[in-house]
């Protein structure tokens, strides 16, 4: 892998853990989400204009890829309003490779060698054994945060599952359709879909102060 691909992959994993780290601890979870994507898209904007691309084939991996973005959300803020991070993030981003393995095998026709596929494997076991799967959860991070949420592991597990097929889902999505669109164009578009799904549908239903509470 070239340093510069490894250094976005780390950089990508450092960021996706610290947003999981904020979003387990945030008393309202689903505003918090709603403001964060909100503030996401808004920072990808300009990056996206000034480095446009998209061409017409790209834009059917685009909506799919954004309406996986909408169930991806929709389910890991769901699964960290019923379970601990320490369960739900292992779960989800631990199955997540070898989902990703097999799609790519069964969609994209990929032909992984041994070594490659025996790293995913070992990737994900190790994301697993850190958790330990047989080790109880325990109180949600909410719950002894004392925002009264109550702990429900074995949903919470069932949801972080869910949440690992919709990230198999989007990235062998996206993995086909970047070859069309540059990165930060393709971004915007497809977050564009569960920014404002996720907004619209929580200011419908509970009004814009959870959103300037957050």
């Amino acid at each position: 892998m070239p340093l510069t691909a490894l250094a976005l992959a780390l950089g990508a994993a450092f960021f996706h853990a610290s947003w999981n780290t904020l979003l387990a601890r945030a008393r309202d979870i689903g505003a918090f989400t709603a403001v964060a994507l909100v503030v996401g898209w808004c920072v990808v904007v300009p990056v996206a204009l000034l480095t446009w691309q998209l061409d017409a084939v790209a834009i059917p991996f685009v909506l799919a890829g954004g309406l996986l973005q909408v169930a991806y959300y929709g389910l890991l803020a769901a699964a960290y309003q019923r379970a601990d991070m320490s369960l739900v993030y292992p779960l989800a981003r631990g199955l997540a490779p070898v989902i990703v393995l097999g799609l790519a095998i069964a969609v994209v026709g990929l032909r992984p060698t041994l070594p490659e596929a025996l790293a995913v494997f070992l990737v994900a076991a190790g994301v697993l054994f850190v958790r330990g799967l047989g080790r109880p959860g325990g109180a949600t991070a909410a719950t002894r945060a004392g925002t009264g949420r109550q702990g429900d592991q074995g949903r919470g597990a069932l949801l972080a599952i869910c949440v690992a097929f919709t990230i198999a889902g989007y990235t062998v999505i996206d993995q086909q359709g970047l070859r069309h669109a540059s990165p930060f164009a393709y971004l915007l578009i497809e977050q564009t879909i569960p920014t404002v799904a996720y907004a619209g549908v929580l200011i419908w239903r509970r009004g814009p102060a959870p959103l300037r509470a957050a």
